[in-house]
C-alpha cells in the first residue's frame, strides 16, 4: 500500500506540468449590471518568454444603461 502512494506521488511529480492563468473573457460573464449600476475591472499581467519581458495593464468601466443593456 505504501509502495503505491510513493509510485503515485512520484508519477504526479514526473509527469505534471505547468498551469497558466489567463483572464476570463467578456463573453464569460453573460450578466448585465442592471440599470444605473457601474463595474470598473482592472487587470494587469506580466510575461516572460524567450528572455523578452512585457507588462500589460487594462480597465474596463461599464455601465448599466437599461437591465439589459451595459454601455
Amino acid at each position: 500500500m505504501r509502495r503505491r502512494k510513493r509510485s503515485a506521488a512520484l508519477a504526479a511529480l514526473l509527469f505534471a506540468s505547468g498551469a497558466y492563468g489567463a483572464h476570463p473573457l467578456n463573453t464569460e460573464d453573460t450578466g448585465t449590471q442592471g440599470a444605473g449600476g457601474w463595474q470598473l475591472e482592472l487587470n494587469g499581467e506580466r510575461s516572460r518568454e524567450a528572455g523578452v519581458r512585457g507588462a500589460q495593464a487594462a480597465a474596463l468601466l461599464s455601465y448599466g444603461f437599461i437591465d439589459t443593456v451595459d454601455l
